[in-house]
């Protein structure tokens, strides 16, 4: 089974969308069953989506976001 888990908080506004929250990993997911090799890939597998979403809702290249 895939799962990807994010949850992001964005309101609208008049210059844009604001990022409110960003909450990425919930460990009781069961991140820590996984081996530490599979754990990196499929953390840097997650990192792709979660920035992938973020483009697709007009927040920009996630690195270049400041807080």
């Amino acid at each position: 089974t895939e799962l990807l888990y994010a949850r992001v908080d964005v309101i609208g506004g008049g210059e844009g969308p604001r990022l409110l929250e960003l909450e990425l990993v919930e460990p009781s997911l069961g991140w820590r069953q996984l081996g530490d090799d599979e754990r990196g890939r499929q953390g840097r597998r997650f990192a792709l989506g979660v920035e992938s979403a973020l483009e697709r809702l007009g927040l920009g290249p996630f690195t270049k976001r400041r807080p």
